[in-house]
């Protein structure tokens, strides 16, 4: 089935890796928050995250130490190079309080952050990590993702794949706005 992929036209076909410099990791709600957390916590220079919603308040077992957003919170601490772009838009209040309060705390903690660009909804669910790293998936950095929704995320280790991811975020970026 993926061939068929393979035989679109040029300008109709995604990027795609054809390589043995890959390892994906599924991420059910049992497993996204402990390994991001690791991730993050094991970064070494950079860290770029691409988010419909992000919440300060989300907990792993109550314990604020354990928590995605925190990891993300230490990490810009420790000086990485650290961006992240959320949505400002959308048809739920809620988001943008939520995305609000993150973003507060984000840029405190030594984050340069944007919002996507106000004519187009920012739906994606991506992070990437130093220079081989990127998750994609239905995630948000929130309870409900691993509390309440069945949401799935892929963890893929690759260069080339980071590549790819990064083109989408650098025009995210651009695109967006303080």
């Amino acid at each position: 089935m993926i061939h068929a992929i393979e035989k679109l036209p040029d300008g109709i076909r995604p990027d795609g890796i054809i390589t043995d410099d890959i390892s994906i990791y599924y991420l059910n709600k049992d497993h996204y928050s402990h390994a991001l957390v690791s991730m993050i916590n094991e970064a070494e220079s950079r860290i770029r995250v691409l988010m419909f919603a992000m919440s300060e308040r989300f907990r792993i077992s109550d314990r604020q130490k354990n928590s995605v957003y925190h990891a993300l919170l230490c990490a810009g601490k420790r000086g990485l190079t650290s961006q992240v772009i959320l949505s400002e838009t959308g048809p739920f209040a809620w988001n943008r309080h939520f995305n609000a309060n993150a973003r507060s705390g984000l840029e405190d903690a030594g984050y340069n952050v944007r919002y996507a660009r106000k004519s187009q909804l920012l739906h994606q669910k991506q992070i990437i990590i130093d220079n081989d790293i990127a998750i994609i998936g239905s995630h948000n950095i929130g309870q409900s993702s691993v509390v309440i929704n069945r949401d799935v995320s892929v963890a893929i280790k690759s260069k080339t794949f980071h590549a790819i991811a990064m083109k989408e975020f650098k025009i995210c970026w651009q695109e967006g706005y303080k």
